[in-house]
């Protein structure tokens, strides 16, 4: 048995640090081989191009595939694959369909593989359409393309046209993987539940919510496991339908399934219980991610701001705020909008005022949602008998209207 060559070794070492994504460290390996005068070879080279390429310096890239030239090699299908996806992850998606043909020129036959990075860069580049274009003439029979598109060519069709609002499209497109003996999967029908929902269209998502979920059983049965991206859409979609409990079922079958319960994660419960008015459910939730280590977030406190408020749980809002300081977390402007109108609807006006003025003085950027919101909440307040729902910082004069009057004038 002979040895193998020292170069297919060091090889394998650099194509190790690629892996492991320590490219800065598999390019210093390659100069100091390059320095020891060690003949290098094709492997060697498109590990170079890859390593580049994944650091977002595709230009480099091409450089090293001149260097190939020089070396006399040819560039083979994984340099071009390489080149590819960077030109897609620096955001040079037309840069990259041109190779993508010119390849085709030089008689090269893609795979699945770079035909998915290809489409995954159209998507995440906001031409959905144009990729969906792609997809149909490779579905036709392109003669340069020996291969059916897969499931993940689907996936990344499906969520990239749910991203651009295109839900029609997406609905067809799922009848057609059924067309070509491809079945929709879990991320199938999470990307289209997400999109329905943000689509406003409730009723077809509920009964997508609803294959989906017998999809997630049938899937944990035969021991596949779904990612926590799936889990936050399914519970979202629950949420959204007022089904807590089963939101909730989903939380608790994450943990015991071992996944890393992050912050979205916990958002998605606790604005799920806000929305359902279960506010002790939501701050226990709340309290128990801090405990487990996990930081939250302006969004969880904005979303617990507002449930509170909707309660009249308005004691309960000024302690939440001023934790917020104690995590670290800034308000936005957002915050002061839900604190302005949840003090004004809370009859709670002389502290609405005071932030507002505050707020004015300080210099913070007011968006004309929140002027609008002081505007409402003053005449609301004006031609109320002083507060006789919240506390006994209620009641509003004519010169506390004459004062905000004058800051928003200047």
């Amino acid at each position: 048995m002979q040895p193998s060559s020292p170069i297919s070794s060091f090889n394998k070492l650099l194509g190790a640090a690629a892996k492991t994504k320590n490219y800065q460290d598999a390019i210093f390996m390659y100069h100091r081989m390059v320095e020891a005068e060690l003949l290098t070879d094709i492997i060697t080279q498109n590990i170079l191009v890859n390593c580049y390429c994944s650091w977002k310096m595709t230009a480099v890239g091409f450089a090293v595939m001149g260097g190939i030239f020089k070396r006399g090699y040819s560039p083979n299908i994984n340099t071009f694959t390489s080149l590819i996806k960077g030109l897609c992850m620096e955001d040079k998606i037309d840069y990259a369909i041109v190779l993508f043909l010119k390849i085709i020129e030089m008689g090269f036959l893609p795979s699945v593989m770079i035909w998915n990075i290809l489409i995954n860069g159209l998507c995440k580049s906001g031409k959905a359409k144009v990729a969906l274009h792609l997809q149909k003439e490779a579905e036709n029979g392109m003669s340069y393309l020996r291969f059916k598109p897969d499931i993940i060519s689907y996936n990344t069709l499906v969520q990239g046209l749910c991203k651009e609002g295109l839900l029609e499209n997406v609905k067809q497109l799922l009848l057609e993987m059924k067309g070509n003996g491809i079945l929709p999967n879990l991320v199938s029908y999470s990307g289209l539940i997400h999109g329905l929902c943000e689509g406003g269209e409730w009723e077809e998502a509920k009964r997508k919510t609803a294959e989906a979920t017998g999809l997630l059983t049938l899937m944990i049965k035969i021991g596949e496991e779904p990612d926590c991206y799936t889990f936050s859409i399914l519970m979202n979609a629950f949420c959204m339908e007022g089904r807590i409990d089963d939101a909730r079922d989903l939380f608790v079958l994450m943990e015991y399934e071992g996944h890393k319960l992050g912050v979205v994660i916990y958002n998605v419960l606790i604005s799920g219980y806000c929305k359902c008015h279960k506010l002790e459910d939501a701050m226990s939730l709340f309290e128990e991610m801090i405990v487990k280590g996990c930081k939250p977030i302006l969004i969880i406190f904005n979303n617990l701001l507002n449930g509170l408020f909707q309660v009249g749980k308005v004691e309960e809002v000024r302690k939440l705020f001023a934790k917020m300081k104690a995590h670290e977390v800034i308000a936005a402007s957002a915050t002061y909008r839900i604190l302005l109108d949840g003090f004004f609807k809370n009859n709670c006006l002389l502290e609405a005022i005071e932030l507002f003025l505050i707020l004015e003085r300080t210099g913070a950027k007011l968006g004309i949602e929140t002027y609008n919101c002081v505007l409402d909440g003053l005449c609301r307040g004006a031609g109320s008998d002083g507060g006789s729902g919240g506390d006994e910082r209620g009641g509003v004069s004519v010169v506390d209207l004459v004062a905000v009057s004058m800051a928003m004038s200047c």
